[in-house]
C-alpha cells in the first residue's frame, strides 16, 4: 500500500465541508427537486462533474444515502484527495449474503475551495454474517 500524504491541518478539509460535499452528493441522486443543477451544485462539484450529472441525469445511487460518519479521507496532494463511503443495504444480522455499496468521490482544491470532480461506485459482497458457525 502507498503511504497516506500528509496534509497540513489547516488545508484539510473540514469535517463541516465533508458533511456538506456528502449530504450534495446524496442530493445530486435525484435531481427531480433541483431547479438550477449548475448554479445549485456549483459551490461543491467541478463543472465536469456537473456535466456528468446533467447528461446522467443524475448520480447512480438513487435511494442511498451516504452517511456522513462513513466518510474516510485519503489525501493524495495538498491539492487531491479521496472521499470514501459505505452503505449496507438491508439487515445485516440474518446471516444471508449481504452486499456493500462503496462510493468513491475525488476531490480536488481549486480556486480556494475542495470540491468534487469525479464519483465512482463499487458493490462488494461481505461474509456471511450468521452467528451460528459453520458445522460443515
Amino acid at each position: 500500500m502507498k503511504p497516506k500524504y500528509q496534509v497540513p491541518t489547516n488545508q484539510r478539509l473540514s469535517d463541516t465541508r465533508i458533511a456538506r460535499l456528502s449530504e450534495k452528493l446524496n442530493e445530486a441522486s435525484d435531481l427531480s427537486k433541483v431547479k438550477q443543477v449548475r448554479t445549485y451544485f456549483k459551490p461543491y462539484f467541478t463543472d465536469r462533474l456537473i456535466q456528468q450529472i446533467i447528461e446522467q441525469e443524475g448520480l447512480h445511487f438513487k435511494e442511498m444515502n451516504f452517511d456522513m460518519n462513513t466518510a474516510t479521507v485519503n489525501y493524495a496532494s495538498n491539492t487531491s484527495a479521496m472521499l470514501i463511503q459505505s452503505y449496507i443495504p438491508g439487515n445485516i444480522l440474518t446471516g444471508e449474503l449481504h452486499y456493500v455499496f462503496d462510493r468513491e468521490a475525488h476531490i480536488i482544491y481549486a480556486n480556494g475551495a475542495w470540491k468534487v470532480d469525479k464519483v465512482s461506485d463499487h458493490l462488494r459482497q461481505i461474509p456471511n454474517m450468521s452467528l451460528e458457525p459453520d458445522l460443515q
